[in-house]
């Protein structure tokens, strides 16, 4: 992970946001923002790093693609320092063993891309036992698949 600091002003004052991104670019799906005393996990996926997945280079030849604002969802926040780095854990670990994105639908739930051309994945669970996704996690794997059919070629 590779951190991050930005000067976020709220309307009354400027404040320090600290962010935990993936290392390696060709790596991604999420990002963690440390803000107001909180840890926000966020979708995050952004042309540039789909451009170094091997297959999706024809990207960087098209501005319209290569030049999408990053599209980024929080899917929840926490304040346990311990349980960041555990979702942390189990996001990035993919990374280590597979060419994979990572792309969280909540605290407890991702999924695990394994193509973007055509989009191919998997729902995980942190918690082993469960098998079925929340309302709330189905609306954002919907809106992620649409996101990243955009970069279909």
């Amino acid at each position: 992970m590779i951190s991050f600091v930005d000067v976020v002003y709220d309307g009354d004052d400027y404040e320090f946001e600290i962010s935990l991104e993936p290392k390696d670019p060709c790596c991604f799906g999420f990002k963690v923002v440390y803000h107001n005393g909180s840890f926000l996990l966020l979708q995050n996926i952004e042309s540039i790093d789909i451009s170094c997945v091997p297959g999706m280079e024809y990207i960087e030849n098209d501005e319209e693609l290569y030049d999408r604002e990053p599209f980024t969802v929080e899917v929840g926040n926490t304040e346990d320092i311990d349980k960041i780095a555990d979702i942390l854990r189990e996001l990035g670990d993919h990374y280590l063993e597979e060419d994979v994105a990572s792309i969280p639908l909540s605290l407890t739930a991702y999924m695990k891309v394994t193509s973007f051309n055509p989009v191919v994945y998997e729902v995980c669970y942190m918690d082993k036992e469960r098998k079925q996704r929340t309302v709330e996690e189905e609306k954002l794997r919907k809106e992620a698949v649409q996101e990243l059919l955009i970069y279909q070629g």
